[in-house]
């Protein structure tokens, strides 16, 4: 949904019920105010009494005698100046009045002030998790080429298991960044991917795991020797999806081929030998034991 900063202002200014208390106590000191008002006004009475007679000489109902008869007309004024106790209560509703106008325009500058912050925020946010979805791209991008380059012969000694290592920093850390830009929680219905670190291996030898392979509960490795590529048995440690340690077995600087598996499976088979025989020889790409 696309809102400009007018239109989600418009919206929380009509959908704020804390907003609309305060407008009503507005509203309802200010019916205070006229009402005290009206005790202020001064009072002005018109009064007529009359004592009508009837002549003595007529037996008709109606028939009166003005002469014995007593009429009295008379007004009665108040003004207001001496009005204390009600100027005191209009002051005091007048006061009232103000405060809760104030409050009110105090309220509903802040939904306001909030709203644009909330805008800029979303909007920043929104640019930031384009910036991060790239940088996660790239990364992937980088991962990729570092698994392609342990598919291919090293050349010079270069360091290809240490960049793949790099490369899957990067993209660890370029996709917590893109975590971390939301700033909100895990809502129902969405999905997360969640890593648990439980240790730490620093200046180990490590293989990619598709260059080891099992065989009665023993780990082998083809490594390429000049004789050609020879299987060996290794030792191995700790291991996660991509990387596996060597203990023994092989040495920094070799390669090895990283199809061992497929290379296994024809001995698998066997289930009457004691261990896998020596493989045959493969031109399948064989990078260095980082």
């Amino acid at each position: 949904m696309n809102l400009t900063v007018d239109q989600a202002i418009q919206i929380a200014l009509a959908n704020r019920l804390d907003l609309k208390n305060f407008l009503a106590a507005v509203t309802d000191t200010w019916r205070n105010v006229e009402v005290d008002a009206n005790a202020l006004r001064g009072i002005l009475n018109f009064v007529y009494n009359a004592n009508l007679a009837s002549a003595p000489d007529h037996a008709t109902l109606f028939r009166f005698d003005s002469s014995a008869s007593i009429q009295q007309f008379r007004f009665q004024f108040q003004a207001p100046i001496n009005r204390r106790a009600e100027r005191n209560q209009y002051r005091i509703d007048q006061i009232q009045y103000q405060r809760a106008r104030r409050a009110y325009m105090l309220l509903r500058d802040r939904i306001v002030q909030q709203i644009r912050l909330d805008m800029r925020e979303l909007t920043l946010n929104r640019k930031q998790f384009d910036i991060g979805r790239e940088q996660t791209l790239s990364s992937s991008i980088q991962v990729e080429q570092a698994e392609d380059a342990l598919l291919l012969p090293a050349e010079g000694g270069a360091p290809v298991t240490l960049n793949l290592l790099n490369a899957l920093n990067a993209l660890l850390t370029a996709r917590n960044q893109l975590i971390d830009i939301s700033g909100y929680e895990l809502k129902p219905g969405m999905t997360a991917e969640a890593r648990i670190l439980v240790g730490e291996l620093h200046n180990v030898l490590v293989v990619p795991v598709q260059a080891i392979t099992e065989h009665k509960g023993e780990f082998y490795a083809f490594v390429d020797e000049p004789g050609g590529i020879k299987l060996r048995k290794v030792k191995i440690g700790e291991n996660n999806e991509k990387l596996v340690e060597v203990l023994d077995g092989l040495k920094e600087g070799e390669s090895v081929a990283l199809d061992a598996r497929i290379r296994a499976a024809e001995f698998k088979s066997d289930e009457t030998k004691e261990s896998p025989k020596e493989g045959p020889k493969s031109e399948a790409p064989s990078p260095q034991v980082k």
